[in-house]
């Protein structure tokens, strides 16, 4: 028996743009700035954060005496500088995918841990921010992921239940509050994998977002011409 879809809900950085890749770049070049080693420890736990988190964890990796804020705002100016002069690459099957979901009697939300600047800048010269019927970014959230916040408040904003919202996400910390909210989880793992209590709570993972539509038709009731 196929299960009842009534909201679709998408991550940001990683998973509609490739944009992870230029977050980790960044930070490698800030740490360098700074006499700090960036490594996959500290990718594990900012992926998918909120900038008062990655403060946090600076400061818990490196000691109290770590700059955090200098540290985090030149990561983010190194950031704003390529991006400035870099046009943004969205990831494998996003424009495929999106355009037939808009297609569906479907509610569309973008669930993010960036600021709506970051949002904007990305979709400066794209139409898909104007079909999301919403987009909470990190200003919106007492808690960033991978507290559940961002998706319930998602989902209050769409008035659609949890258990009817499918969420795309590619990190771990992502998949963490969208299953969290209750809500039922797709992974397309962009730079880490799956881990263990993230692999048993998904619902599929995926190689790209080219994989989605058939999973989609063949587990949801979606209208397949």
């Amino acid at each position: 028996m196929k299960n009842e879809l009534k909201a679709v809900l998408f991550d940001m950085d990683g998973l509609i743009f490739d944009t992870e890749v230029i977050h980790r770049q960044c930070w490698i070049l800030a740490g360098q700035s700074f006499g700090y080693e960036i490594n996959d420890i500290f990718f594990k736990h900012s992926t998918a954060t909120t900038g008062k988190k990655t403060l946090i964890l600076l400061n818990e990796l490196f000691g109290k005496d770590c700059p955090a804020e200098a540290f985090y705002q030149q990561k983010k100016d190194f950031y704003q500088e390529y991006i400035n002069s870099h046009p943004t690459q969205t990831k494998k099957g996003f424009v495929e995918l999106f355009q037939w979901l808009r297609s569906q009697p479907l509610k569309l939300g973008l669930v993010t841990s960036s600021r709506s600047t970051s949002v904007n800048h990305h979709f400066a010269s794209r139409s898909e921010l104007a079909s999301f019927n919403v987009v909470v970014t990190s200003e919106q959230v007492v808690n960033g992921k991978p507290d559940p916040e961002p998706y319930l408040l998602a989902c209050q904003k769409l008035e659609v239940a949890p258990e009817e919202t499918v969420v795309f996400e590619d990190s771990n910390n992502g998949i963490r509050s969208a299953f969290k909210a209750g809500c039922r989880t797709i992974m397309v793992p962009d730079y880490l994998p799956p881990e263990e209590d993230v692999q048993q709570h998904t619902y599929a993972i995926l190689d790209s977002l080219s994989d989605a539509r058939p999973l989609l038709t063949d587990q949801f009731l979606i209208e397949e011409p």
